[in-house]
């Protein structure tokens, strides 16, 4: 991993541990027993307070340059968290305990927290955020390239957004307030003008389409559908394509999309992607991914996304459900409004 990916990662994972997973902790820690407080870090985002045992050494140390911006705003970070943890503490307080089995399981639990997290290193990646997390990591996307946009000189803005959905059960699901807030910022993003392109892939709902009723399944995927595929869609700068599934990628690229994923290319190609699902939970059902650190990785995601899109001829989403759709759900369809009577009326 390069030098600012680890710095950019390591940021990430002490504004995590000082913002939400300490002060939850610390506010019950006089009523719960060092067992439970371990069981407790041993959650997820538990795993990221131990980056300021050893972070001090392998990275700062690898930046020669101490009033680099990037120097100054990890070493605060890292302050931050030897502040409200002391690692060494905790280790004294194991190897006190006079019960040897407790003890080896603790610190197999320690030792499980440092492997997670070089494993993290490693692959460069967040690991699984919590749901808030999750959805306030898609907004600073969303506010960087709302930002890029304001700044960009002329009419004709050279950043866009990049997405891929699998429709996962939360997914455009306005009763949900996460989602619901969220769809709303994409259309704000939308009516500044910042292009999005999103590709669908219909391999778990393509059978609710070709039934020959309608039932209770049908009309909620039909409900969600309807935000991107009625005749008057809110976001007009939108451009939703469908594909039935990508069993043509390698396993590898495959593991790299999961579940999908939401992105944005700035005007100068930055780029940042945030998968809906972490790939530590490859077979989840609703959103609550992570981001991916690794920019040659995520630029190999982009030319994959890019050819499934060629590929597939460019098939925008009202084509695929005319194509696909069996007569009933057809007729329902284009009761609810959908743009999807190939013309006729």
């Amino acid at each position: 991993m390069k030098k600012n990916e680890k710095v950019r990662l390591i940021i990430f994972v002490c504004e995590v541990i000082t913002t939400f997973a300490i002060p939850a902790l610390f506010a019950f820690w006089d009523q719960i027993t060092l067992g439970i407080g371990i069981a407790i870090l041993a959650a997820d985002v538990s795993v990221l307070f131990l980056v300021s045992q050893f972070m001090e050494n392998q990275i700062l140390s690898e930046i020669q340059d101490k009033q680099e911006s990037n120097y100054a705003v990890l070493a605060n970070s890292i302050r931050e968290v030897q502040k409200s943890i002391d690692i060494n503490q905790l280790y004294k307080k194991i190897y006190k305990l006079e019960n040897k089995e407790q003890k080896d399981i603790y610190l197999e639990l320690v030792q499980t927290f440092v492997e997670t997290m070089n494993s993290r290193m490693d692959g460069a990646r967040s690991g699984a955020l919590s749901r808030h997390v999750y959805y306030g990591e898609l907004t600073k996307a969303s506010e960087a390239i709302i930002s890029n946009k304001k700044e960009a000189q002329g009419s004709s803005y050279q950043g866009e957004i990049w997405a891929m959905t699998f429709w996962q059960d939360d997914e455009l699901d306005l009763s949900d307030s996460y989602e619901n807030a969220w769809v709303r910022k994409m259309e704000v993003m939308d009516k500044m003008g910042i292009p999005t392109i999103r590709l669908c892939v219909m391999k778990n709902k393509k059978s609710l389409l070709m039934r020959d009723t309608s039932d209770d399944s049908v009309e909620t995927f039909l409900r969600r559908l309807k935000y991107y595929c009625e005749k008057n869609a809110v976001c007009k700068n939108t451009k939703v394509y469908a594909i039935d599934n990508i069993d043509t990628l390698s396993s590898r690229e495959q593991e790299w999309i999961g579940k999908g994923f939401f992105a944005i290319k700035l005007a100068n190609g930055d780029m940042r992607l945030i998968r809906g699902v972490s790939l530590d939970n490859p077979n989840a059902t609703t959103l609550g991914g992570e981001i991916d650190f690794d920019h040659e990785r995520v630029a190999r995601i982009r030319d994959i996304w890019e050819k499934l899109i060629e590929e597939s001829g460019k098939r925008e989403i009202n084509q695929y459900l005319w194509d696909t759709a069996s007569e009933t759900i057809k007729t329902r369809m284009v009761s609810m409004g959908f743009n999807v009577n190939n013309g006729l009326d």
